[in-house]
């Protein structure tokens, strides 16, 4: 017999389990065990495809019964995947030091913000800029330009900065060409704008490029 059609298969004996078996040499090999609670118990599997019901997360739980794999629907998005691990393996196969709890990725972002004209600086034009945010790291672009003579420093960051001063790179890109260095003020989004003698005016029509990394607060 080839083909077994059946609508249901229980096991003979109340609340006990029940077992599929291949065959290896005559001898029976157990491939897959239904337990008295319906949970699926295999060695070995191969399947081209699982699927829950509809509406339904589909979970892939431990030896303990914790979800360690989740794949289902976030009612926003077509789905998401979901990883939870007690330890973690590194190229070595050796497990880790603790878990991951406090290195989870709980953050990404990116969008769009506008350098802001602040008390003391030059008047800005033309400002705009882009962020990428990872976790509490926060990286941004940004280009202005001044239409006076003054200092070009500029407000407006997206998120604010954490207790550390942070530094990066800002070029004028028309005129001058000359590099200047920008620095996050702490607990702040403002930037401030200096060459490295600590001079800081610059031109009227003069065009700013550069970027910098911070710590959001």
């Amino acid at each position: 017999m080839s083909t077994i059609k059946v609508d249901t298969v229980r096991p003979v004996t109340a609340d006990a389990s029940l077992t599929l078996q291949g065959d290896s040499g005559g001898s029976g090999v157990t491939g897959l065990t239904i337990d008295s609670s319906g949970v699926f118990n295999t060695t070995t599997a191969k399947v081209t495809n699982i699927q829950a019901t509809s509406g339904q997360s589909l979970t892939i739980k431990d030896e303990d019964g914790n979800a360690a794999i989740t794949v289902g629907t976030d009612n926003t998005a077509a789905g998401y995947l979901s990883l939870n691990f007690g330890s973690y393996h590194g190229d070595s196969g050796g497990a880790g030091s603790g878990t991951l709890t406090g290195n989870t990725l709980s953050d990404f972002e990116t969008g769009s913000w506008t350098p802001s004209q602040i008390t003391g600086g030059a008047t800005l034009s033309a400002a705009s800029g882009i962020y990428i945010k990872i976790g509490n790291k926060v990286t941004v672009h940004f280009s202005y330009t001044t239409s006076n003579t003054g200092i070009p420093q500029f407000g407006g960051l997206p998120f604010t900065n954490s207790a550390f001063k942070a530094t990066g790179v800002i070029r004028e890109d028309l005129n001058t060409g000359i590099l200047w260095q920008v620095s996050v003020n702490n607990n702040s989004t403002d930037v401030k704008v200096r060459l490295i003698d600590n001079s800081s005016t610059s031109g009227s029509g003069d065009v700013y490029i550069g970027s910098v990394t911070y710590e959001a607060s």
